[in-house]
């Protein structure tokens, strides 16, 4: 629609605030969706949950603001406090949180079992490199779907990128943040080895009878 003079400037005027207000919302909605969940936000739901007492919980909160906490996710640097339950006494384990966790959010709980992964399958969804920056595992990957383990659920800037790459559908599981980083490595040392070892011409199959002896090979440089 066009107007006469001013008015037509002060149409403009509106136009655009109104696209760059949309602009900046659409961003602070992306950001939203691509967040982590943080110790205070956790420790929160244990509260509610009855799993923790207000005052652990905040003495916690305040002591927990070093940079070797940053490194480390919120249920590991929980788990390390090794509260019990207050109902029945059991240990609060790291295992133990993480199932909570996965009920709590809705999300599939899965215990990362590496004999039952494939995991040539599983490290060509990703590089190590950006498996790594998000801690995320690959566990499953079929015609339609590839399954991810992660502890960060709403964390999914990988999943918008890595979908228009494969054209799958990704489904997510909640697994133990210190299992996802252990296999993340395991994983993709076997996977560069044995690449590295079929390039090479050696045979990789030989008298290995499980993905354990083929890790322990991969780790003395024997691949």
């Amino acid at each position: 629609v066009k107007y006469p003079g001013r008015i037509q400037g002060a149409a403009d005027g509106v136009k655009a605030r109104l696209i760059n207000e949309s602009i900046n919302m659409n961003a602070v909605m992306d950001k939203r969706r691509h967040r982590k969940l943080d110790l205070h936000e956790i420790l929160g739901w244990m509260e509610q949950d009855g799993l923790v007492d207000k005052e652990s919980a905040h003495m916690l909160r305040t002591i927990a603001l070093g940079s070797e906490y940053h490194k480390k996710h919120p249920l590991q640097i929980i788990a390390e406090r090794n509260w019990k339950h207050p109902q029945h006494s059991h240990l609060l384990s790291l295992e133990v949180l993480t199932e909570w966790f996965a009920r709590r959010l809705d999300f599939p709980y899965a215990r990362i079992d590496p004999l039952k992964i494939d995991v040539a399958a599983v490290t060509e969804v990703m590089s190590y490199a950006y498996a790594a920056r998000f801690n995320v595992l690959p566990v499953k990957v079929n015609d339609t779907t590839i399954t991810v383990a992660t502890a960060q659920p709403y964390d999914r800037e990988w999943m918008d990128e890595l979908s228009r790459i494969h054209r799958k559908e990704f489904d997510i599981v909640i697994s133990n943040p210190v299992d996802i980083s252990h296999y993340l490595l395991e994983f993709y040392t076997v996977s560069k080895s044995v690449f590295g070892a079929q390039a090479s011409g050696h045979p990789v199959a030989g008298n290995i009878q499980n993905l354990e002896q083929l890790m322990e090979l991969g780790r003395a440089g024997n691949l």
